[in-house]
This record gives C-alpha cells, structure tokens and sequence, in this order.
C-alpha cells in the first residue's frame, strides 16, 4: 500500500505542499512542517489564498498559522486570510442560527432530525463552531417525513432547489431509492438546506443499520436548543461514506476526519471495521485512512493495514483520489469522454466492490439518472419515456453547447470577412 513517501514522486505545486503543511501542523503539533516548506520556497501567494479557499480550510489554516508563525509570508497573505476567516465566522453564526430556527420548526411538528456536518461537526470535533467552512446544512430526517419537512421548508421562505420539479408520488418513489437528500435553498438568505434519510445513495447501503443511526444519537446544547448528532462512531463512518462519494476533492473533509482519528486513537477499530462492513463502507474506510496518511501523516492502525491488504483495487482507488484532490480545481466539470470524466466515473463504479453496486451504477449512467427528470416534466404514466430520451439529454448538454458556439464563431468570422 501506498505510504507518505509516495508524496514525493508526486509532482505537486509548492502552494498545495504549504496547505498541507498548514494542515499537518494541526493534526501532529508541530511547526517542522511549514519551516520547512517555507525553506523550500516556490509557494505562488497569489494562488494560495484561492486554494485554500476552495479546499474549505481557510480557519484551519489561519489558526495553524497563527499558532506557529507567519515566517516570512507575504503581509497580503496573512491579510487576506484574516478576512477570510471573520468573514467565515459571520456565515457560520448566520448557518448555525437558521439550523436552530429549523431543527425547532421541525420539534414543534414532531420531526426528529439528526444534525450533519456543518457547524455542528465543528463544534464536536474542534471545540468551535467557526472551524469548519459554511457551507449546506444538512440534517437527517427519517424518510416517512419527507413530505412533511418538504412542506413546511417550502412555506417558511425555502425554495426546493433539487428536484425543482412538481413531485407526484411516482416520482418521489424513485428519487427516494435513487438518491439520499433533497435540496432547498432560502429566497432571501441563500442558505441551502438539505434533508437526508440515509447516509448514501445507495438504497442497499445502510437499510439494515438505520435504526442504530438513531438509537446511538447523542445530544449537544446550542443556543438554548438540544441538538442531536451522531455517536462518533456513525460520524465516522458518515465522514467516509460522504468523503468517498465526493472523491475527498476538498481537503476539508480529510481534515475532518483525521481530526476525528487523532481524537479516538484508542478506539477498538475491530469494532469499527466490523460496523463499516455492515454499512458497506470497508472500502471507503480504507481509502479515508491511507490518504490521512499519504497527506496529513495520520497514523493507520495495524488492524486496518491488514484487512485493507484484501482489498486489490484500493491502491487504484487512492490514486485516482490524489488526481481528484489535486486536478479537481481544473475539471470540475468533465465532458463526457475525456480523461477525467472516464476516470471519475471508473472511480464511482468502484465505490463498492460488489458487482451488484458495480452493474446497478452503470444501468444508471447508461439510462437516466435523476438530473434527467428534472429536466422534463413527465406525467407518471409516460414515465418509461426517460429511458428512451437519455440520448437527446446527452446532446443537449455536452454537444449542443459546443456546436452552437461553434457556428456562432464561424459566422462570426464569416461578417468579419465581408468587406465594408
């Protein structure tokens, strides 16, 4: 399996090895790190900032430097990320108030949520509620109450942002076995909230295991309001589950959860690992560790080191993350056939290693997914018809673009030819 040393044969930007550097420094409580990519020099300032913005780390990042020194960073720099960082304070305080104004929306009508990621996580992993990026908040809902939260979001100021469509029975029927959340987001606020009822698309994932989600709920008091989260083991394998599914593009989620191993190195990982088999989550518990350990030097224990040698396509899955971590910034958007597009969905067939998981992802690409319904309205009874007009969606998004835009420039090139 891959180790920390396999860093160095890959070619990374001076400004990623100074994120990391950052990031590390918290993780193991030592400032060798950035002295010594700060000796090292060839950081691009100007791309750092931006980096560590889109890997959702600015706090962290502040705070390591804050901790251990500025050395001999820019006075711009240190500027920049000190804006950045109060004005993520304030987005947080403002997520942290809606999440509470809804999680008691929801208690009055007797709607149990469970609180995911956000400022909530913050709080249980770093004692602070402004650690963490703002971003979505998102909360766990049971799926019997799916109609219920989709009601009373839409009559307090949220707009439903995905599906956005007219649901009819038939279609909230497969978007609940297709997906795992709905999205919403405030007319005034533009805070998005999304209600899951499982951790993972995959309908087969955590069937059997949802009720221990809720039995194992803990409590936490924000604002004069009991919250519940997950039990640190199911926040753990949340941590993995979503992580893998996004390819761990945002470094945010690593630090997560190696913050969440640095604070239970004791735990019984038997336990674990037993548990994330029952979650169908072994693969992605694996690839979470070793890439902990190839860019946060986070310990593997030995436990895992020797069920992890079991699994053939892990050290392909790690790598294929490493591209996704480094290159994400420059294809965020894959067109259909390209390097990155081909490899990221051979990355998503390889999420699980059953081939059931292997040929229902690849029915689906091939098919429709639920972007494709979104896209056109259908009575319930010409349902089938999504099937059929897969290829028309597929032109219309990747080719018709280019081809307009194509015509576009050759007309254009056609008047500027024409004589005055």
């Amino acid at each position: 399996m891959l180790s920390s040393d396999y860093l160095e044969k890959y070619n990374i930007s001076g400004e990623f090895r100074f994120l990391l550097a950052c990031l590390k420094s918290r993780i193991v409580s030592n400032s060798d790190f950035i002295k010594s990519e700060l000796e090292r020099g060839k950081i691009d300032w100007q791309s750092f900032v931006p980096l560590t913005a889109y890997h959702k780390v600015i706090s962290l990042v502040y705070q390591s430097l804050n901790q251990y020194g500025w050395g001999s960073i820019p006075e711009q720099v240190h500027q920049d990320l000190r804006i950045r960082n109060k004005n993520n304070a304030k987005r947080v305080l403002l997520l942290t108030s809606e999440l509470v104004k809804i999680i008691r929306l929801l208690k009055e009508n007797n709607i149990p949520t469970i609180s995911l990621k956000g400022p909530i996580l913050s709080m249980q992993l770093y004692g602070n509620l402004t650690n963490r990026s703002g971003g979505d908040l998102d909360i766990l809902i049971y799926p019997e109450s799916l109609d219920d939260v989709d009601a009373l979001l839409l009559d307090n100021g949220y707009k439903r942002k995905f599906p956005p469509i007219k649901l009819t029975s038939k279609k909230i029927k497969y978007f609940m076995r297709s997906t795992n959340h709905f999205s919403y987001i405030h007319r005034q606020q533009k805070i998005s909230v999304e209600p899951h009822w499982r951790f993972d698309p995959n309908p087969n994932a955590d069937a059997n295991c949802s009720k221990e989600i809720w039995q194992t709920r803990r409590w936490i008091q924000i604002v004069g309001t009991d919250v519940s989260v997950l039990s640190e083991k199911m926040t753990l394998l949340y941590l993995t589950i979503h992580g893998s599914k996004h390819a761990w593009e945002k470094l945010q989620w690593l630090s997560d959860f190696a913050e969440l191993i640095r604070k239970n190195r004791t735990r019984d990982w038997d336990s674990v690992l037993s548990k994330a088999r029952e979650y169908k989550a072994q693969r992605p518990l694996f690839q979470a560790f070793f890439l902990s350990q190839i860019l946060l030097c986070t310990p593997v224990p030995d436990c895992v080191q020797k069920s992890a040698k079991k699994d053939r396509a892990l050290q392909a899955i790690v790598k294929m993350s490493l591209f996704f971590i480094k290159e994400s910034r420059s294809f965020f958007h894959f067109r259909p056939f390209t390097y990155g597009y081909l490899l990221r969905k051979l990355y998503e067939s390889k999420f699980q290693p059953s081939l059931r998981f292997k040929f229902v992802y690849w029915s689906r690409i091939i098919f429709f997914l639920s972007g494709d319904i979104s896209r056109i309205e259908l009575p319930d009874w010409a349902f089938s018809l999504y099937f059929l007009l897969k290829p028309l969606f597929w032109f219309e998004i990747w080719f018709l673009p280019k081809f307009l835009k194509k015509r576009n420039r050759t007309a254009s090139d056609s008047d500027k030819s024409l004589p005055n």
